[in-house]
């Protein structure tokens, strides 16, 4: 019988490598191979002008491990692929073409190596990647591997997520629902930039709030055809990213109980929709700081975005709705008023918020001064100093 040995479990099961195809955007044609003529992928490689190495590492993951070949898996490959099932050679040490197997051959500059499954994984998913990606369908793979790139690239954001996740879901499960998450929403016409937008809003809104974040998730990694309808409609309208950050935030607020939030959010989409206020004053002090680096262009647009009416009209609507809520439920009040406050900061709004603070630290100093250091305190230039630290 031909030495055999199935590849490392890191580059997939099994039963996903029996049904492994490269990636479509990375072949440039594909060979087949003439029946009754000899060939081997020795000759095959060479017809096209590639290292044998090459070929194998493109067509069979794990069949080159550090630049040299690992026979037992190259004829596991062609004794098990659903697209090969060679015979064995005569002296039944070796598998050998029978006419007719297609092997692709990779574009110029293609990297030949396949990647294990997970390696960009968080640490305690990693374990978990090779039986969860055998899970996927055959036409969603191509998403499963975006979603794994995705994550490297965001690992910080990706890791928040999971922290949020694990401790309820275990780790498995989690991979699981982000994966599926990933894939079901990319159906929906989401592009991977909207899909990390959801990742952030749940990684850093959702802390505090474990149970809502696990809810979402869970609607999120199911078919819907509601959701499905309405992200296409965003999608059309270039809003999709945006909707995705309005919905998130608005379930997340719901689960914490500040009801008043859908308002907030709604107000926010609406306005931002119609004034494209913060995309117009990014744009315009990209071109400010390549006209005149160096400036006080941060510490201006600092200001210009304070007056955002998009920040300041959903912080007053946020105010108004906290400050009722609070009346409505007491036993709240109190988280509910810090969050006001972590909110303030966070939106453009956030100027005035350290302002107030740095001007009520100097009105306390104040008080406490004697009458000789307050006379001098209060002189003019002084007076015009401590102004001008205020905003600085």
């Amino acid at each position: 019988m031909a030495f055999e040995r199935t590849p490392d479990p890191r580059y997939g099961s099994s039963d996903m490598l029996r049904r492994h195809q490269p990636p479509r955007d990375q072949i440039l044609k594909h060979h087949v191979v003439a029946a009754g003529k000899g060939e081997s992928l020795a000759s095959v490689a060479k017809a096209n002008n590639l290292p044998v190495e090459t070929l194998i590492a493109f067509n069979f993951p794990g069949g080159v491990e550090n630049g040299r070949i690992v026979p037992e898996v190259v004829n596991w490959y062609l004794a098990n692929h659903e697209a090969f099932r060679c015979p064995e050679t005569p002296d039944r040490k070796n598998r050998q073409f029978k006419g007719g197997e297609r092997l692709a051959i990779p574009k110029a500059g293609v990297s030949a190596a396949a990647t294990p499954v997970g390696v960009g994984l968080p640490t305690s998913l990693r374990p978990h990647a090779a039986t969860v990606r055998a899970e996927v369908r055959p036409d969603r793979q191509k998403y499963w591997q975006e979603f794994e790139d995705a994550v490297s690239k965001q690992f910080s954001i990706a890791s928040s997520l999971v922290s949020l996740l694990e401790p309820m879901l275990g780790s498995a499960e989690t991979l699981r629902r982000m994966a599926n998450l990933w894939i079901h929403m990319r159906e929906w016409g989401c592009s991977a930039d909207d899909i990390l937008t959801g990742f952030k809003v749940l990684a850093t809104d959702g802390k505090g709030a474990q149970a809502s974040v696990v809810k979402i998730v869970n609607v999120l990694s199911t078919e819907s055809a509601t959701l499905k309808n309405l992200v296409a409609k965003a999608k059309v309208a270039g809003l999709a990213a945006a909707l995705i950050g309005v919905l998130l935030n608005t379930v997340i607020a719901w689960g914490r109980g500040d009801y008043h939030m859908v308002f907030v959010e709604a107000y926010k989409f609406a306005i931002g929709f119609a004034i494209p206020w913060a995309g117009l004053i990014d744009t315009l002090q990209s071109l400010v700081n390549a006209i005149w680096p160096g400036s006080n262009t941060n510490r201006v647009f600092k200001y210009v975005r304070a007056v955002n009416p998009v920040a300041l009209g959903g912080i007053a609507v946020d105010s108004v709705g906290t400050i009722v809520l609070c009346f409505v439920d007491r036993q709240g009040s109190e988280r509910r008023l810090s969050r006001l406050v972590e909110r303030m900061k966070d939106s453009g709004a956030g100027v005035f918020v350290e302002i107030g603070n740095r001007l009520g630290d100097a009105i306390y100093e104040i008080t406490q001064m004697p009458d000789k250091e307050f006379e001098e305190a209060m002189s003019l230039r002084n007076v015009g100093a401590w102004l001008r630290s205020l905003v600085e």
